[in-house]
């Protein structure tokens, strides 16, 4: 198996939690994808070609990570889940994210 770099941005939208965009589009329109269980940033096989197909209807997509995502999985809470994709949401609303 060969590894190849992926283009993108990433960003730290709360201490501690980080979240990885597909490209550089900068768009206004964003899929934030929430893998499950144990996966992590860039573990999904099929995300980076769904991004590129939203990509060319103008939209980004960035894949989160929460504090369960990878090995944290069943350590936590649905609410304190929630409460962290709340966060990514709010982070990639705002101007900080356009950077």
């Amino acid at each position: 198996m060969s590894v190849e770099a992926v283009p993108g941005r990433l960003f730290q939208y709360s201490p501690g939690l980080s979240a990885f965009e597909f490209g550089n589009l900068n768009s206004s329109k964003v899929l934030l994808f929430v893998g499950g269980l144990g996966d992590d940033l860039l573990t999904v096989p099929y995300v980076q070609l769904l991004s590129k197909e939203i990509n060319k209807i103008g939209w980004s997509l960035i894949q989160i990570q929460i504090s369960s995502s990878r090995i944290g999985w069943g350590t936590g809470s649905l609410q304190r889940d929630s409460e962290e994709i709340g966060k990514a949401v709010k982070f990639f609303k705002s101007s900080q994210a356009k950077k």
